[in-house]
């Protein structure tokens, strides 16, 4: 019986959904943000670690949902930036935030979004963000 109740979740799940809603609910498709997406770059002094912490607390404090990635896969998908963007963007509107390590503390933080405006409006908020807290939690 509970073979039969996860083949039907799954089915319901499949039907309900489109290839790429099934792909982001599984964590995978990065790519659109890197293909299409409007992309921002800046190099932070820290560690890809430091960054990705210090990153996904600025995310919270937005009121944004980071829900997928790992520092391990080093990147961050997060939603919900209608709180602090306003009425030009949709609760659901995706922002990613990918870490390349540089150097040993030195790491660029690429943040793309499908929409360009929330792209550049994010970019600010947290670079800025960012290089602040870093700054007073580690020194750097």
């Amino acid at each position: 019986m509970k073979r039969y109740s996860l083949i039907a979740a799954l089915l319901i799940l499949i039907i309900g959904c489109g290839p790429l809603e099934i792909a982001r609910l599984l964590g995978v498709g990065t790519r659109q943000f890197i293909e299409k997406g409007k992309i921002n770059l800046e190099e932070i002094e820290a560690d890809i670690s430091t960054c990705y912490k210090e990153t996904f607390e600025v995310l919270q404090e937005m009121g944004a949902k980071p829900y997928r990635g790992n520092v391990g896969r080093k990147f961050i998908v997060a939603f919900g930036f209608h709180k602090s963007y306003g009425r030009k963007c949709i609760n659901t509107t995706e922002v990613a935030f990918f870490f390349r390590e540089l150097e040993e503390n030195k790491t660029q933080v690429e943040i793309s979004s499908l929409n360009y405006g929330l792209s550049d409006f994010i970019a600010k908020k947290i670079f800025s963000k960012l290089k602040k807290r870093i700054m007073v939690n580690h020194g750097q």
